[in-house]
């Protein structure tokens, strides 16, 4: 924790007088200073903000492992033109006017030991033909089973099953320990101010001091019962 980003804070919360009437001086204890610390300083933010951020990415990673359902398709896709097409009779230009759409559903799991997944998958496809007799043609996969096994990779998803806790256990050891240098550091700054400000009231009880010892002096030097050189 840099300390030059303490020190000035703290001090402007210990000294600075309201000038605005009705309001007075608020005197910290160190327990409030470090609270105030914790709340308010950039450094006490910085660290709240990666320790979100690390637990993020391991619920993103704990995401990982659960089931996901996906939906996709497509919108009818209108399609007319002719085509080349080779019969008995030769090359011919038959001409065409359909339509294309279709739905899927999945359902993928992450196989955590192997680093491959398994997909449960179900889709159905409609075909349009406008030519002549208008009609649909339908066509559909009700059931269908898809393991995909990456060959001659690492298991990304074995490692990061180790690697991903540990990570956030540091990262809450680190915002811990971040913390406590914080507090650390507002108790340094806390008590240089304390000691900066004990030295200016015995400064100025000092001067209170020497004032009244030389206007005792003056007295006496000029009643004539000091010499001019103790003056």
């Amino acid at each position: 924790m840099n300390k030059r980003y303490i020190l000035p804070f703290l001090g402007l919360l210990l000294f600075i007088t309201p000038q605005l009437s009705g309001q007075s001086v608020r005197s910290l204890t160190l327990e409030e200073s470090i609270e105030i610390a914790k709340d308010n300083s950039p450094l006490s933010r910085a660290a709240t903000f990666s320790l979100i951020a690390s637990k993020w990415r391991y619920k993103s990673f704990r995401a990982d492992l659960l089931p996901s359902l996906d939906l996709g398709g497509n919108i009818p896709n209108y399609r007319l033109g002719t085509q080349t097409v080779n019969t008995a009779e030769g090359i011919q230009n038959v001409s065409f006017n359909n339509s294309n759409a279709n739905l899927g559903l999945s359902i993928n799991q992450a196989i955590l030991p192997t680093g491959g997944s398994v997909s449960v998958t179900s889709s159905l496809n409609r075909l349009g033909i406008f030519k002549g007799e208008n009609r649909y043609e339908w066509s559909s996969t009700p059931f269908s089973i898809v393991y995909n096994q990456p060959l001659f990779q690492y298991n990304n998803l074995k490692w990061r099953n180790r690697i991903e806790p540990l990570r956030f256990k540091i990262a809450e050891k680190q915002f811990v320990e971040d913390l406590e240098d914080l507090s650390f550091t507002v108790t340094q700054s806390f008590f240089d101010v304390l000691i900066s400000k004990i030295n200016v009231e015995i400064a100025d009880f000092n001067v209170t001091v020497n004032d009244s010892i030389y206007n005792i002096s003056k007295g006496r030097f000029e009643v004539g019962s000091l010499a001019e050189n103790d003056l």
